[in-house]
């Protein structure tokens, strides 16, 4: 059996065991980063207790903390932000810039997490990147799966993967993308991830 294979099948078998659990998905990282670390919003942004970290609010989908002076994005849909760490609108992004989509889908993750997980195994046969590391994590009172990726073409050379499952029926898909695998870019990653949480009925 191909190490794509081996990967696949544990993949899929780590998030639908997730899954029949009634949870969404996410990992632990590589090395031993910290918490995910955010970027910096516009509007809806207030001051907490982290220093240099701010809290960026989606109103009624979610919020997630972000580094102060980050910028934030918001899509068409309201339901998807970019949060980065460079202005889109200037020069490419340096080595040690960060960008992070998140998308909130009104899809259970039973259906959603793994069609992506397919999607992600198929692609990385067919463009040579590799699915460095998976596994299940904890955002906030939701379980996640959480991935690490690498060797990815483009701009950005490695990504950091989180599916956060809510038991309305919906899956957050965070992506962050990197090229500096330093110790203090991946706990700047984990702090934005992990502070991830879906809006409730009371905000």
């Amino acid at each position: 059996m191909s190490r794509s294979d081996q990967v696949r099948r544990h993949m899929m078998a780590i998030g639908i065991w997730a899954l029949s659990a009634g949870v969404a998905i996410a990992q632990t990282p590589p090395a031993t980063p910290a918490e995910e670390s955010p970027a910096a919003a516009p509007a809806v942004v207030e001051d907490t207790n982290l220093e240099s970290f701010e809290i960026y609010r989606l109103v009624d989908r979610f919020s997630i903390e972000i580094p102060a002076g980050w910028l934030v994005q918001e899509d068409d849909t309201g339901q998807a932000v970019t949060i980065t760490s460079y202005s889109a609108d200037g020069p490419p992004p340096l080595a040690t810039d960060i960008k992070t989509e998140v998308t909130l889908v009104n899809e259970p993750p039973t259906t959603y997490v793994e069609r992506e997980l397919a999607s992600l195994i198929s692609q990385a046969n067919e463009q040579g990147y590799i699915i460095d590391q998976y596994g299940l994590a904890a955002v906030g009172n939701n379980e996640a799966l959480r991935l690490w990726i690498i060797d990815l073409p483009g701009e950005f050379s490695e990504q950091m993967i989180t599916f956060v499952g809510y038991e309305t029926g919906q899956t957050a898909k965070i992506v962050s993308y990197f090229n500096d695998a330093s110790i203090a870019t991946k706990d700047t990653i984990l702090q934005m991830h992990g502070s991830f949480d879906f809006a409730t009925a009371a905000e």
